[in-house]
C-alpha cells in the first residue's frame, strides 16, 4: 500500500458543490478548480470523493479497488423515504448493469455494447436522414422553435421507433417518463420528483418490457435481431427473457440524456460563432469536429458516482472500502494539462483521445455510439440544407443537476 500522507476528513473542502446555482456555468468552475494552489482530491459535504484532474479521473477509472455503487447505495437519495424494493427506480437500476462489478459486469455490458455498436447502428442512417429532414422542414415553417422539445425530442423519438419496432405512441411516451424517471439524478431533488420518478420508472420499465419481445417475435425489432443471433453463439447463460428488463434499463439515457445531449451540441457551435450554413470542411468532417468538440466541452453527464470496493492509497489518501467516488467527466475535459485553453471551442483540438466525456475503464457508457451516431447525423443533415440558427433568447444550463442539460433552447431556424 502506497504511503498514507492523510485521511479522508483531512482533504479541502470542495463546498460550491451544493451551491444552489451549480451547473448555471461550468466555465468559471473550472478556472478556479485549476487555478487553485492545492491541485488533488477534493471531498465534497457528504465526505464522497470529488476527482476532476483529467489524469486522476483517467486512472480511478482503471483502479481495481474502484468500481459501480452496489443496488442499495445507486439508489439511495433517489426514492421517497421509506421506498422499499418495490419502487420502480429500484427495479430500474437494479436490471441495468450499473450496480454491478466484474466479473458479472463484463457479459451483460457486452451483451449491450453489441446491440449498439456502430455497425448496427449504420443501418438506420438512411431512415435517420428522412426523420431529420422532416424536421427540418417542420422547423423552417415556424418563426421560433425550441430546439429540444420541437427537434431533438422528436428525432430521438423518431430513431428509437424505428430501431425497437415500437409505436410512435410508445416511442413519445418512453421519452415523457424517462425524463420523470431521470429528474431525481440532482444534488438535492424535490419531493415531488421523488415520487413521480417511482410510477414513471415502472412505466418506462413495462413498455419496453412487453414491446421488446412482440418486435422480437414479429422480426420488427432490427437492433434485437442482430443481437439475438450473438447471443445464439455466445457464453452468456441467461434466457433471452431474462435480457429484456437489462436491455429496457440500458435504454434509459438513449430515451432521455440524448435528447438534452443533441442540443447541447447545436448550442455549442452557434455559441462559438458557426453556423451549419457556413462550413470550414466538408459536411461529414465538420460534423465529425463539431461532435467532438461540443462533446469536450458538454457532455450530458457532469459526473457519476463510483465506490471504493477496498481500502486503497490514492495520490496520498487513505480512501476507505465503501467510500464514494464523484467522477466529474466534465471537468476532466477542461484540464489545462491537457487542452489548451480548456474553455474555448475549437473545432481542431489536439489529444482527443484523453476526451472522457463518456467516462472510462471497463464502467465506458455503453450508449456513446448512439449519442455519436445521432450528434453527427443531425449535424451533417444540418449542414446540407445550409441551415442558419440563431437563439431566440439567452440559454440557461438547469442547476443543481448531475445532468448537464439546457431545459430549452428557443432558436430561429432558416435555410440560407
Amino acid at each position: 500500500m502506497s504511503e498514507v500522507l492523510c485521511e479522508l476528513p483531512d482533504v479541502p473542502l470542495l463546498d460550491e458543490f451544493d451551491a444552489p446555482e451549480w451547473g448555471a456555468d461550468f466555465t468559471w468552475v473550472a478556472d478556479d478548480l485549476f487555478n487553485r494552489e492545492y491541485q488533488g482530491l477534493l471531498r465534497l459535504p457528504d465526505n464522497s470523493v470529488f476527482v476532476y484532474r483529467n489524469s486522476q479521473v483517467a486512472e480511478l477509472a482503471r483502479h481495481p479497488s474502484v468500481g459501480h455503487q452496489p443496488l442499495d447505495a445507486a439508489t439511495r437519495g433517489l426514492t421517497p423515504p421509506g421506498s422499499g424494493a418495490d419502487n420502480g427506480v429500484v427495479r430500474f437500476i437494479g436490471a441495468s448493469t450499473f450496480p454491478l462489478l466484474q466479473p458479472e459486469h463484463r457479459p451483460k455490458k457486452q451483451l449491450i455494447t453489441k446491440m449498439l455498436a456502430p455497425r448496427n447502428l449504420g443501418q438506420f442512417r438512411e431512415d435517420l436522414v428522412v426523420i431529420l429532414n422532416d424536421l427540418i422542414d417542420e422547423c423552417l415553417e415556424v418563426e421560433t422553435v425550441d430546439f429540444r422539445s420541437d427537434f431533438a425530442r422528436l428525432a430521438v423519438a423518431g430513431f428509437w421507433r424505428r430501431a425497437l419496432g415500437i409505436s410512435d405512441s410508445e416511442s413519445l411516451r418512453l421519452v415523457e417518463v424517462a425524463a420523470k424517471t431521470m429528474a431525481p439524478i440532482r444534488i438535492a431533488p424535490t419531493p415531488e420528483q421523488l415520487s413521480a420518478a417511482g410510477p414513471a420508472a415502472h412505466e418506462f420499465m413495462d413498455i419496453l418490457e412487453a414491446a421488446l419481445p412482440r418486435s422480437v417475435a414479429d422480426d420488427n425489432a432490427p437492433l434485437l435481431r442482430e443481437l439475438r443471433e450473438w447471443r445464439a453463439g455466445s457464453s452468456f447463460s441467461g434466457e433471452d427473457a431474462e435480457s429484456y428488463p437489462l436491455v429496457s434499463s440500458t435504454l434509459i439515457d438513449g430515451f432521455h440524456t440524448v435528447i438534452p445531449f443533441l442540443t447541447s451540441m447545436v448550442f455549442a457551435l452557434v455559441e462559438a460563432g458557426h453556423q451549419p450554413s457556413r462550413p470550414d470542411r466538408e459536411a461529414t468532417a465538420f460534423a465529425a469536429a463539431a461532435y467532438q468538440e461540443g462533446s469536450r466541452l458538454h457532455p450530458a453527464i457532469t459526473g457519476l458516482l463510483r465506490q471504493a470496493s477496498d481500502d486503497f492509497v490514492y495520490d496520498g489518501v487513505h480512501i476507505p472500502k465503501g467510500t464514494d467516488i464523484m467522477m466529474a467527466w466534465l471537468f476532466a475535459n477542461r484540464d489545462p494539462d491537457v487542452f489548451e485553453a480548456p474553455n474555448s471551442y475549437r473545432l481542431d483540438r489536439a489529444k482527443r483521445i484523453k476526451q472522457l466525456s463518456y467516462g472510462g475503464g471497463h464502467y465506458v457508457c455503453a450508449g456513446r455510439n448512439v449519442a455519436q451516431t445521432l450528434s453527427e447525423m443531425m449535424l451533417v443533415e444540418l449542414t446540407k440544407r445550409s441551415i442558419t440558427i440563431e437563439f431566440a433568447d439567452t440559454p440557461k444550463w438547469d442547476t443543481g443537476s448531475m445532468i448537464h442539460e439546457l431545459k430549452s433552447l428557443p432558436v430561429r431556424m432558416n435555410s440560407a
